[in-house]
């Protein structure tokens, strides 16, 4: 994993919403503030308004980096993925769409320094 984060301008880790997966998180993060490098974590497959989401939300925010964003589950990702196609592609409007247009916009950001 160092290699690919020497390499790389910036880091957007995802993580799911639960314990194991944000402690592998941790430990990644670990390696990237070591190379000093900018980054920002993705919380994907997130069930909205549940404790795990908002627990989640806070063990990053503990974690001193950035949240770009959170995909949450959507129907709109099974009918696009059956598609060969994306949300914002099936149907610009969806909700899915919105979170990834958020999260481009976050990441752009994180490249551009504004993170």
């Amino acid at each position: 994993m160092a290699g690919a984060v020497e390499a790389a301008d910036a880091v957007v880790l995802p993580s799911l919403p639960s314990a194991f997966d944000l402690h592998a998180l941790a430990a990644a993060l670990a390696t990237v503030k070591a190379l000093r490098r900018p980054a920002g974590v993705v919380l994907n497959s997130a069930i909205p308004n549940t404790i795990a989401l908002a627990e989640s939300q806070a063990a990053v925010a503990e974690m001193e980096v950035p949240l770009l964003g959170i995909l949450t589950r959507r129907m709109a990702w099974q009918y696009a993925a059956a598609r060969g196609l994306g949300p914002s592609e099936l149907d610009p409007g969806c909700l899915a769409a919105k979170e990834i247009d958020r999260l481009c916009i976050a990441v752009l950001g994180l490249l551009e320094g504004r993170e």
